[in-house]
């Protein structure tokens, strides 16, 4: 039990900085396109922060969304492998924002990008990470 909660406090640490990190390129990006004279359909910088900054909105989310990708297989993984996991949770995240974006569809609280694209990530994970049943065990 102690090692699913280090495994969902790992993961949610490095959630929160790949979708940091990961929502700041694609700001930065968006921001070069718009000093440029271009649209960037891509990618709301309105919703990524009103500059190239750091937000703390992402960080939270990417938090959330670490420990919900860790969570699904949490109990059966080595600590090892829940940055991994974490880190893919919030990358899906950020990315997935900026997907729904560019298809116009209005989720101005990112509840399904926060919550429902990391389950995903989850489910993916334990079919490969499972230290008894993994692909990769």
């Amino acid at each position: 039990m102690e090692v699913a909660f280090i495994n969902i406090l790992i993961g949610g640490s490095f959630g929160g900085l790949s979708a940091l990190f990961v929502k700041w390129i694609l700001s930065k990006t968006a921001w070069k396109k718009i000093e440029a004279g271009e649209s960037a359909p891509a990618v709301n910088p309105y919703l990524l922060g009103s500059s190239m900054t750091l937000d703390n909105f992402s960080l939270g989310r990417g938090i959330v969304a670490g420990c919900i990708a860790v969570a699904g297989g949490g109990i059966h993984y080595k600590v090892w492998i829940s940055p991994v996991v974490g880190a893919a949770g919030g990358i899906a995240y950020a990315c997935f924002c900026a997907i729904l974006h560019k298809f116009k569809v209005d989720d101005p609280t990112e509840i399904f990008q926060t919550h429902g694209v990391p389950a995903v990530v989850a489910l993916i994970a334990t079919i490969f990470f499972d230290q008894k049943e993994g692909l990769f065990f």
